[in-house]
């Protein structure tokens, strides 16, 4: 299997654990994964917007999540 230069600092053996493990994994806790991430994503956007607009209404808040 070759590895891609996104590995590239990646002991081989240590990928292949990685890897198996995430195959054995069922679905559903994949899919609830990237759920957890992607809500995670979205709390670090909105903390910045309000960073960068401490004065911004929870409306203007909204449009520039919504604009991102």
């Amino acid at each position: 299997m070759p590895i891609s230069t996104r590995w590239s600092d990646t002991d081989p053996k240590a990928l292949e654990v990685f890897i198996e493990l995430h195959r054995k994994r069922p679905a559903a806790q994949k899919l609830a994964d990237v759920f957890a991430m992607t809500e995670m994503v979205l709390r670090m956007s909105l903390q910045d917007v309000r960073r960068q607009y401490p004065q911004a209404s929870e409306r203007e808040v909204f449009l520039r999540m919504a604009a991102r």
